[in-house]
């Protein structure tokens, strides 16, 4: 080869590799960019969580404090830019009537022997405005998984991030009887608003996915 084209090569090596080379440092100073922005929450005091129904005598409303619940977050500047991952789980049993035979059909009709917990997870974001998301769930109860689009408020906090708001659901989209009372004469109608109320506080950042 001659003397000419071998300098030739070897300055094309050269441009390629500082080329890679500027690829590898730009792909991770955007992946540590990225991993810094996003942090955990976790749910923080008591959150609000109700079920609200109706039967032939009256409505009725059922709530709960108890629920833990972890979300991936990317904020910038006081702004939601995505939420990477969310899900909050509520024991059936935590969910109070204040009324002691109410309660024990509603746990009954929702199998809390065996199906302790209810489960939202947040499967996708579909939409970020400054107040509002409206995003994709699913929704577990009693085994059975059902998808949910709902749109959900937010406000961000100090340290963290509000949600609220509702979702209609029935009973038998999970294949459950409505409770009834006093040998049947007292009947759950089929219809049921979701509604709650949470604060996520920011806890550590994490380092990845």
């Amino acid at each position: 080869m001659k003397s000419g084209n071998i300098f030739t090569a070897a300055n094309l090596w050269y441009s390629n590799l500082s080329a890679i080379k500027l690829i590898l440092i730009l792909a991770l100073t955007i992946n540590v960019t990225q991993i810094y922005a996003q942090a955990t929450y976790v749910i923080e005091g008591e959150p609000q969580l109700k079920v609200s129904g109706t039967s032939t005598i009256h409505d009725w409303e059922m709530e709960s404090h108890d629920a833990s619940g972890t979300a991936k977050i990317i904020l910038e500047n006081s702004k939601l830019l995505s939420i990477d991952f969310l899900k909050v789980t509520m024991p059936v049993i935590s969910l109070k009537s204040g009324k002691g035979q109410m309660d024990t059909n509603a746990y009954k009709a929702l199998k809390a022997e065996h199906y302790p917990d209810i489960i939202f997870e947040l499967t996708a974001v579909e939409k970020i405005t400054d107040q509002k998301i409206l995003v994709k769930a699913r929704l577990i109860i009693i085994g059975t998984s059902r998808s949910k689009s709902l749109e959900v408020n937010y406000t961000i906090l100090e340290n963290g991030i509000q949600f609220s708001g509702d979702c209609s659901i029935r009973f038998s989209d999970f294949n459950i009887d409505p409770p009834s009372a006093v040998f049947g004469t007292i009947k759950t109608g089929d219809d049921l608003t979701l509604s709650f109320n949470a604060i996520f506080k920011h806890t550590t950042k994490i380092t990845k996915q």
